[in-house]
Parts: C-alpha cells; structure tokens; sequence
C-alpha cells in the first residue's frame, strides 16, 4: 500500500475545529488547538536541528503534552521511542544505545533522570510550548504508510525487551479496522489509563483522532479515580487490563461501568472468576487480542456477542488475516490448537535486537502464541507457545492450569511457572494471590485434583500477597522467576 495517508488529526480539526479532543481535570483542547499545537511542536523540533527519520524517546507519564508530542513526531516523521516509565536509567540507556536517539523530552517528574542518560534533552513543556498561529486547515497532511513512525520496546513473557518499530500505515489500519466493528460517534469519549508507553494506550490518540471523538486523560490507572471520572468527563470508552477490571469491579459498589459504551479487555488471560463477576453485573465487555508487533488488536468481540463468549478473543478485524499452524507452518482444522501466526497491514514493519527485519504484510508473523479458532471465527488464546512444557515425556500446558487456579473460590489470580527438574525435566510451580480470604493449599488442591491428572499438578504453590504485576497490568513474570530463582533452579 504506497498511497499516502492523510493525517487523521487534521481531518477532525478541519471537520470538528471546536469540538473537545483532549481533556484532564485541568484544561481541555479542542481539535484545532491539539492541530496548531502540533505544528508548533515540529516547527521546535526543526528549530533544534532534529531531522525527519530520527528518534526522538520520550520519558513521562500520560498527559496532554503527550498526545500533542505524538501527532508531531507522527507528521515531521520523526521515530517516537516513549519509555516505560518503571524501568531504571540503566535499561533506558541500553534501549536507546540500539537507536541512535537524537533526543530525549521529558516531563517535569523525568527531567532529573533524563538529564541522566547522557543525550540530549529537553522539557516536554519547552518543546511544545510554541502553538502555530497561523495553521490552514484546508491544507491537506499526508503521510507515506511506510515510514518508520513509533517504536516501542516490548517485554513479551521474557521479561526481555525487544524493539517493535511501528509505520505509520500500521498505525492507521489498526485503527481504522477497528472503526469498522466498533464506530466511533461525536458522543464518544476515550479514557486513557493505559500508559502511552504501551501500544495498548498511545493507539488510543489515534483512535480518537481518526474517529473525531475526546480522550480523557489521566497520568495513571487508580480504581477509584477512574469510578469518579467517568461521568463528569462523559466517558463511554474504556481499555483496560483484566488485573484494571478487577480493581474496578471490587470498587465499583453503584455499578457505574455498566453505563458505558464499551469496556475493552485485552492484554492478558480474562480469566473465569473475572467473566463471571463481569457477567453478573452485565458489563458491556468486548475482550480483544493483539501485540505490540500487531499495533495492538488483531481480534475483538462485537458487542451483539453473548457473554460465553467472553472466554474468545473474538473475530479477526478488516485488515489482518490470522491461521492458526502447526509447527511446521501448515494450516491445522478448525477447533484444533496451534500457533497464532498474523498477516496484514498492522504487522510492525520491523524488529530490533537482532531479531529477522519483516517489512511485508504478505508474510505470516508468528505471535509465539498458541490457540484454537472455531469454525464460527472466533479465536481462543491458549497462551504463549513456551507456556508448553515436556514433564516426563508428557506435555503440560501451564496456561491451562493458570485458568482452572483463577476459578477456584478465593483466588484473585495465578501464575504458573516452570521449575528445572533433573528426573522429569520441568515441572509445574504455582504462584497464587488469594482474593482476601484465607486459602489453603489443601483446598486448593482438591479443586486441582477434580480438573487436572496428578502428573500435571503443581510441585509447589506459593502463596503471593500480592502478585507482582508490569506497568501495564500484566503478571510479572519475570519478577516472580528472579525472586524465586532458587526454588525455579534445578532440583535433585
């Protein structure tokens, strides 16, 4: 696809100039402020000597600042790197080294630690403080679909970041694929809790822009923040991560989530005790599945799809293909598990770390994700393909014992991990949060042993108050194997 796109923020502000794009407690700007405050920005960065294809990180929480940032990076064709916000100057240091970052901006909470990393930074503040006077909407901003545009770094399971370098063609199909299943009207309202360090929350800025709808801003996810927030800002769609839902569900007395629009659930397991909590409050719940390297969703429900449902990921939205393959590559039946392998326009255009360059949406990406499609469509993540573990000469899937954990009365949440065994080769140890009750591990035993062959339960479970969690929300998997390196380590 070499027809360029134009740019979706200009659009809304030529179309909508005075209708509410972004908002925090504090201030709001409308769609022709964020525009001229972009063409502010770039005019900045041209002030500074930063060319169009460098990388420019940014280092701050969400804000309006950020989303005025993005679209002007986006425009001038400049590659955002935004860095997670919970890591040290040392992982920072070692994430831009693979990039030749030209830049580092930086909120005022950042500006110490920025100073820190040796290249050159400036005040987010600063940057963006020229708005363009004299902005022609009429004037069209086109962009090429494959030009490097965001690059995000990517923990996967590993814990191990990887680079994911976004264009901004992936950026655009992503976004309008899901307009398709779930359009946007002038009503609508984004809230942003999701850092904008992760796909899953800087891909909302696009949405709303190529939607012309608000977002809502707030520089953190807090539970009864969020409860106070969604009426007076008129929110009506909300992405979280299922350990946000549960937050949520636990504070939320008034059930005030089942006025919105949407809630959109993705990013981990939406396990059985959550659908079933969700479900009895009847919740407009649309769980989706995606990657970094897929410029977030692949697959979402609609919402005419029943709560049973809520077990899938959905169906694959317009512009990616998904097959589900064996091992060796090959299309496997409908119903049967394999891997999840991604085609398409919002494939990232390439990877870092020394990973294989894949640049053509023609070619099959391998999520290392396994899972089963039915023939209706709809897909079922089984987990990642390394949650597969030989015990013996007998495959366990750790997955499958996470989700029959995460059903059992008094669980909050649960992770399985693999333990080095020098006998059977690896087995299964169990890290369980309880939900506040007291839970033993003979209870939970017994609740095992009506689910699962003796062979595939847990050497050990570990009770964890609480689990350690990412930035954006999920399981910290690589905190729990540091942490309990001596009891993951070979046993005699």
């Amino acid at each position: 696809m070499n027809r360029l796109i134009a740019c979706p923020l200009r659009i809304a502000a030529r179309t909508t100039p005075d209708r509410i794009a972004l908002s925090d407690p504090d201030r709001s700007m409308t769609f022709a402020e964020w525009d001229a405050a972009a063409v502010g920005t770039v005019e900045s960065f041209q002030a500074g000597g930063i060319l169009p294809g460098q990388a420019v990180a940014v280092l701050g929480r969400n804000s309006i600042d950020y989303a005025v940032l993005f679209f002007a990076a986006l425009r001038y064709g400049l590659i955002l790197t935004p860095l997670n916000t919970r890591l040290t100057v040392a992982d920072w240091r070692q994430q831009l080294s693979a990039v030749h970052c030209r830049l580092v901006v930086a909120d005022r909470e950042f500006q110490p630690q920025a100073i820190d990393l040796g290249i050159p930074s400036v005040s987010m503040t600063n940057i963006i403080a020229g708005t363009a006077a004299d902005v022609d909407r009429d004037v069209e901003v086109e962009m090429p679909p494959d030009r490097d545009a965001l690059l995000i770094f990517s923990s996967g399971s590993t814990g191990r970041p990887r680079g994911v370098v976004l264009t901004g063609g992936n950026l655009y199909f992503s976004a309008l694929g899901l307009a398709t299943i779930l359009p946007p009207g002038p009503e609508d309202v984004w809230l942003a809790v999701l850092p904008f360090f992760h796909i899953g929350g800087i891909s909302i800025l696009y949405r709303a822009a190529l939607g012309a709808c608000g977002v809502h801003i707030r520089p953190c996810f807090d539970a009864a923040d969020v409860l106070e927030t969604l009426a007076p800002a008129r929110i009506t769609l909300l992405p979280l991560v299922p350990t946000m839902l549960g937050e949520l569900l636990a504070a939320d007395s008034a059930n005030l989530l089942r006025g919105l629009k949407a809630i959109i659930v993705g990013g981990a397991a939406f396990d059985a005790s959550l659908r079933r909590e969700a479900e009895a409050k009847r919740l407009p719940i649309l769980t989706t599945y995606g990657q970094t390297e897929t410029a977030s969703m692949v697959t979402i429900l609609d919402k005419s799809d029943r709560p049973e449902l809520w077990s899938t990921a959905g169906r694959v939205l317009p512009y990616r293909e998904i097959m589900i393959a064996s091992d060796d590559g090959e299309p496997v039946p409908a119903g049967t598990m394999g891997r999840i392998l991604v085609r398409g326009e919002v494939v990232a255009g390439r990877l870092l770390a020394g990973l294989q360059v894949r640049c053509r949406p023609e070619d099959w990406f391998d999520t290392g994700d396994n899972g089963v499609m039915n023939a209706s469509g709809y897909l079922k993540v089984m987990g990642r393909g390394d949650s597969i573990i030989v015990s013996g000469g007998e495959n366990i899937d750790l997955t499958r014992i996470e989700a029959i954990l995460t059903g059992v009365s008094g669980v909050k949440g649960a992770v399985v991990l693999a333990r080095a065994d020098k006998k059977w080769g690896h087995r299964p140890v169990a890290f369980v949060e309880p939900s506040g009750e007291d839970i033993s591990e003979e209870r939970i035993r017994e609740e095992l042993g009506a689910q699962l062959p003796r062979f595939m339960h847990p050497d050990r479970i570990i009770i964890v108050r609480p689990l350690p969690l990412t930035a954006t929300g999920k399981y910290d998997r690589a905190a729990l194997r540091e942490r309990y390196a001596k009891i993951l380590g070979v046993d005699d």
